[in-house]
């Protein structure tokens, strides 16, 4: 039987679901005949990927005003998603005012993937506090100790009401790690994990997703780093080393270690690794806080580097001196579903009579699954990579959260 001869309400029950579960790779594929490209302009569609979690999760986008949307036409619903994928937006704004009661100054803040929900990092008070920009209510706050120096990294996926926050608090006599989960919408919370205090000291923060957390171990010599990678759900750990230089990251996503390194065998040339965490699955160690410190010391002295699982070679040239700044971002693709976006931003040497110049990279990261391996693929897109759409505004003890709005789009 034909797959057309299904009726329209069944095809837009599939293409829907296509969307779901595949973003819009799915809808692109399913364009294979008349019928079919009939039924993907319909508006009931359009109106559902534009108010689709995972399109807005990914693009920064406020809360949809379902009335006003279905007074759209298919061609205005269109040109919305198009200008939100394409970051063709205007200076106006949609506001959100939150009091913060009694915090009188401007703290550090992160937003949440998604841009709905956000952390205020208060040094002087002694705090962390999260806050539902949509509801302009507080969510969650944690006490911090007045002289730790306290660091965060957040797993959070749009769409999800549960955060985790890692914390590590470190003073001059040695350092503890936490993980605390919160339920974004009972604001109830629980420790999950809690390595205890040790002696010594870390470094920065890299990473947390999912089961593994990464992190900068402090050492002092300048000609490598080492990178603790914690499996926090099963107590185990490993520890990576890398060369050390500004033109080298690296990022962490579900599965995945994402990262920029200089290749000696191609001379020194920058290439972008995608390592899988399968690779060190013989070599994770029990993760205690009674052995944990000194096993540390002893293996940064004979870690091996990173596995290749995926890789591309940069249009950059070899090693230079100094070191090129790079930067590497990598986020959810709005336009396929369980993929990443990722985007490599390079400072080029001066040349004489141009001056400096930026070269940006896109791709497109596919992780594996069942049917299919994973892939990295070159892309001339600059969609994927949200720019700044959110802006936060101080006054006093409050603060205002204004999202920019679209050319093209329809009061969504």
């Amino acid at each position: 039987m034909p797959f057309e001869t299904l009726g329209e309400d069944i095809l837009l029950r599939v293409l829907c679901f296509l969307r779901r579960v595949h973003g819009f790779d799915g809808l692109r594929d399913s364009q294979i005949n008349k019928p079919l490209q009939h039924i993907t302009l319909t508006k009931q569609l359009w109106l559902f990927l534009v108010q689709d979690d995972n399109l807005r999760g990914a693009l920064e986008l406020p809360p949809p005003n379902r009335e006003k949307l279905k007074n759209h036409s298919t061609e205005q619903l269109i040109d919305f998603v198009k200008s939100a994928v394409n970051g063709n937006f205007s200076e106006r704004t949609t506001d959100y005012h939150i009091s913060l009661g009694h915090m009188q100054r401007k703290y550090d803040s992160y937003f949440f993937p998604g841009a709905r929900y956000f952390l205020l990092h208060c040094r002087e008070q002694a705090g962390l506090h999260i806050y539902d920009v949509w509801s302009s209510r507080s969510v969650w706050t944690r006490g911090t100790p007045p002289r730790a120096h306290t660091q965060y990294q957040i797993d959070f996926a749009p769409g999800n009401p549960i955060v985790r926050i890692l914390l590590v608090q470190a003073n001059p006599s040695g350092w503890s790690m936490q993980i605390e989960e919160v339920d974004l919408t009972t604001s109830i919370s629980r420790q999950i994990f809690d390595l205890g205090f040790l002696a010594g000291g870390l470094g920065l923060s890299q990473g947390f997703a999912g089961d593994v957390f990464l992190w900068t171990m402090s050492q002092s010599s300048s000609d490598n780093v080492n990178f603790l990678l914690v499996n926090w759900r099963a107590s185990t750990y490993v520890v990576l080393r890398r060369n050390s230089s500004l033109d080298e990251c690296i990022k962490l996503i579900p599965g995945y270690i994402i990262s920029t390194y200089h290749d000696s065998e191609l001379f020194g040339q920058l290439v972008l690794i995608v390592t899988t965490l399968d690779a060190f699955s013989t070599h994770w160690r029990p993760l205690t806080n009674s052995n944990f410190h000194d096993e540390l010391q002893e293996l940064s002295q004979s870690t091996a580097g990173l596995p290749i699982t995926l890789k591309d070679i940069l249009a950059h040239g070899g090693r230079s001196d100094p070191p090129i700044p790079v930067k590497l971002s990598v986020a959810p693709s709005a336009l396929c579903r369980d993929a990443y976006s990722i985007c490599v931003e390079m400072e080029e040497a001066p040349v004489a009579g141009r001056g400096q110049s930026r070269t940006e990279l896109f791709y497109r990261f596919i992780p594996s699954s069942p049917e299919r391996e994973c892939e990295l693929r070159r892309t001339s897109s600059t969609t994927g990579i949200p720019s700044p759409r959110v802006r936060v505004v101080w006054s006093g003890p409050s603060v205002t959260v204004s999202y920019r709005q679209y050319n093209t789009q329809p009061c969504a």
